[in-house]
């Protein structure tokens, strides 16, 4: 026997007799029940994943901990580049320096005739880390364990003095630099003479301001952080004060003076100005560039000092004796930079050196 059940009009659905028309009705795809434990599987599931995200990020953070001081791209270790370690484990003495950007190349070739004048038995390892000198400044305010702090400034180790941070006997100028403009244009033969260092003021200003009309892009060193890329702000600002309203994006900042070098040379930037002691370098090398000395009328004296950090522990302190080598080693190389072969040294890598002291 088969009845009828009416589900809507004009559609008839014909069931075997005795079924239940209940039974049309599809079941839930979770039931309540299920819903409940699919709930809790997600939340454990989530949790685990948060775990393993969480213990992740601080093993990589722990594991980059002693890296925290470290100036990216710019520390070099100059024992193991130099020669000039000689540490062993009766004498664990390593002599930390923050030398700002422009200046590590002169400062390793110091340490390395500093180690040859040394006996060898007494040479410390020695560490270096470069970078901008506003930079540097502040990693040792935080904390950063250096001995020397070799700046591009004179303000910096002022300060630091102020602090009571530094040694003030040790506080000294031991060079003043210069910067110059290197450009991959190909200069005519007049405006070439008009940038030697010795021309007449109008002439050379006029060299620079055909310079920069024909420059696309020009890179110079961070000016909030490195003294170098200040100074050729302040040259810019003279011989072009509506330059960055004007042009913005004729202006190209570098991190610091070695990184505007860097830019220079790998991207399509045609202009960068360094330090002189960067363009004689460069000049030994087999690239074309063209070059152009900027008077220090145009930014001021960039005068450069080092200080002696306070790092020497207290005599109950396990690490004293070693502490006062080190203290010992760092005031013999600030003696050694003083010396005919250090500023020798420096002014042979464009520097001068008449006003040593402060």
């Amino acid at each position: 026997m088969v009845r009828a059940v009416r589900l809507q009009p004009l559609y008839t659905l014909t069931l075997p007799a005795g079924a239940d028309p209940d039974s049309l009705c599809a079941k839930p795809f979770i039931q309540p029940q299920q819903l409940g434990r699919e709930i809790i599987y997600t939340i454990l599931l989530h949790a685990t994943l948060i775990f393993f995200i969480t213990t992740s990020v601080l093993l990589t953070h722990a594991s980059s901990i002693d890296d925290r001081y470290s100036v990216s791209g710019n520390t070099v270790d100059a024992d193991r580049d130099n020669a000039l370690s000689n540490l062993t484990n009766s004498d664990p003495v390593v002599l930390r320096i923050a030398v700002a950007a422009n200046f590590k190349h002169t400062l390793e070739e110091l340490l390395t005739a500093f180690a040859h004048t040394s006996q060898a038995q007494s040479q410390p390892a020695i560490k270096i880390s470069s970078g901008a000198t506003g930079l540097l400044f502040s990693q040792i305010n935080n904390g950063a364990p250096y001995d020397l702090f070799f700046a591009a400034d004179q303000l910096r180790p002022t300060l630091l003095l102020q602090e009571n941070l530094g040694i003030p006997t040790s506080l000294q100028t031991y060079a003043t630099g210069k910067i110059t403009w290197v450009t991959k244009n190909k200069l005519s033969p007049e405006l070439a003479a008009a940038c030697q260092e010795k021309m007449p003021t109008d002439l050379h200003r006029a060299a620079l301001n055909q310079l920069l009309a024909n420059t696309q892009r020009l890179v110079i060193a961070n000016p909030r952080t490195a003294p170098y890329g200040l100074a050729s702000q302040v040259f810019l600002n003279k011989l072009q004060p509506s330059l960055t309203e004007a042009e913005p994006t004729k202006i190209v900042y570098a991190r610091n003076i070695a990184h505007a070098q860097q830019l220079f040379e790998k991207t399509d930037a045609d202009s960068v100005i360094l330090s002189m002691s960067q363009a004689l370098r460069i000049k030994t090398s087999a690239m074309a560039y063209q070059y152009c000395f900027i008077p220090a009328e145009y930014h001021g004296l960039l005068a450069q000092s080092v200080i002696q950090l306070k790092r020497i522990q207290p005599a109950d302190h396990p690490m004293h004796a070693t502490s006062k080598k080190t203290y010992q080693h760092a005031l013999e190389l600030l003696q050694f930079i003083q010396s005919d072969i250090g500023t020798a040294i420096i002014e042979r890598n464009g520097y001068e050196t008449s006003d040593a002291a402060l």
